[in-house]
């Protein structure tokens, strides 16, 4: 997906107000948190502190709080520009982090271990010192804005800058390695650090949640920046009944086969026809109060119809160029999304007309947009069946949806049949099971 989170230029006076801000912010920093690794059953789990400062603190008795509980012992030092973890199992910790796949080997100051956990739901961590004042703080939680890859990939979660509100989730990313996912950088600069921070963008909603055909969608977003916001932009798609565009493409019968575990190619019609409105906090139309940081575009309801799905962006650029797009490249949704819908029909047949209101409203409804050829091949009714013996095959989630409850849309969800052996019998019935992204569950 298009994004440019961090800019590759750095300005010397915008590096020099960021290094100034995190000097003055003289108190240890939580600045990277492993709290759900891939490998459950591996405790390596834990805490970073960072001092940005330019004074060595003192911290002996302080106390991580929370989810967690530990004190620090007698004489521990924090130094100027220096990291200490604090882990569950500190001899697990160096025996998976102390040789990085691809780097030296690292020097690890661990601390530990702590007694509690940290909850792979989300979790608050405190740093309380000796006088039992909190000097820092993060509630952290698992969907967006927070970094979703974070929650059970194996990547942790890590500050951008020690300079950034570490309570807000924009400030962190799911640590990378070489520009993709990877494994945590404990006791070492983190792998997102930017002299230059990305623009903060959280509270993104729309209203109404499922709108009718005859409503327009009003999309707000809380944005700000420590340099200004230059513009904050709307991108969305309207994707029309009877034309669904996933955004990967299935495998063929024949390559599903042979390369069943392998990644699906991305479907270049995903990224076509993208739409741009501006976003205003003008307090102007549909935004609420001027210079509130929350910025409003209205997507008409002229512009759709009944049944049509609607995936949306936000983007902004700050005063120095730099931009960030939501939802964040580790996001497995791609996009923001909702579903029109004018509501259930009445059912007719041909002696009499069942009112939608007190029938077909007894029981939940879902709507699964996908199409028909992904479905077609998935249900296998003209043949091409996945053999019995294909396990991977059969285990693949192959095709791609939109999946509707409650008027949420979970958009770009993957899916398959259910069963092993009797998947195709049972008089032409099919059971499906649909994969989830994280941070997007059905709630």
């Amino acid at each position: 997906m298009p994004s440019i989170p961090f800019s590759p230029k750095t300005p010397v006076l915008r590096c020099l107000a960021l290094l100034a801000t995190a000097s003055l912010h003289a108190a240890p920093v939580i600045n990277e948190i492993h709290y759900n690794n891939d490998l459950n059953y591996i405790a390596n789990e834990f805490i970073e502190l960072y001092n940005p400062g330019p004074e060595a603190v003192n911290l002996t008795n302080w106390k991580l709080a929370g989810g967690i509980d530990f004190t620090f012992p007698e004489n521990t030092f924090l130094d100027p520009g220096s990291y200490l973890v604090v882990a569950e199992n500190p001899t697990t910790l160096r025996s998976e982090f102390s040789r990085p796949p691809n780097g030296p080997p690292r020097e690890l100051r661990v601390l530990g271990p702590y007694s509690g956990g940290l909850s792979g739901e989300g979790e608050t961590v405190e740093l309380v010192d000796d006088s039992q004042e909190r000097v820092d703080r993060v509630s952290f939680d698992i969907d967006f804005p927070w970094p979703i890859a974070a929650d059970g990939s194996g990547s942790s979660m890590e500050l951008v800058n020690p300079a950034l509100d570490n309570d807000l989730g924009s400030s962190w990313r799911s640590s990378r390695d070489n520009g993709i996912l990877g494994p945590p950088t404990p006791s070492s600069a983190n792998s997102v650090y930017s002299p230059v921070a990305p623009p903060n963008i959280r509270q993104v909603r729309h209203e109404p949640q499922q709108p009718a055909g005859t409503e327009d969608l009003v999309v707000t977003a809380k944005v700000t920046d420590p340099e200004g916001v230059s513009e904050v932009n709307l991108t969305y798609a309207l994707i029309l009944p009877g034309r669904y565009i996933p955004a990967f493409l299935a495998k063929s019968y024949s390559e599903l086969l042979s390369n069943p575990t392998g990644p699906r190619q991305p479907n270049p019609a995903y990224l076509r026809n993208w739409l741009t409105l501006a976003m205003h906090d003008d307090g102007l139309g549909a935004d609420a109060i001027a210079g509130d940081s929350i910025y409003t575009a209205t997507i008409p309801a002229t512009s759709y119809e009944h049944r049509t799905l609607i995936r949306y962006r936000i983007t902004v650029r700050d005063r120095e160029g730099t931009s960030a797009t939501a939802p964040f490249p580790d996001d497995e949704s791609l996009n923001f999304s909702c579903f029109v819908y004018d509501g259930l029909p009445d059912y007719e047949t041909t002696t009499r007309t069942y009112s939608s209101d007190t029938v077909l409203k007894t029981l939940p409804a879902y709507h699964l947009l996908t199409t028909q050829g992904d479905y077609d091949q998935c249900v296998a009714y003209d043949g091409n069946q996945i053999p019995r013996n294909s396990y991977d095959a059969r285990s693949a989630f192959n095709w791609s949806a939109t999946f509707v409850y409650k008027g949420i849309a979970y958009d770009n969800v993957e899916y398959r049949l259910r069963q092993r052996n009797a998947r195709y019998s049972n008089r032409g019935k099919r059971s499906f099971r649909f994969r989830f992204n994280r941070g997007s569950y059905v709630q």
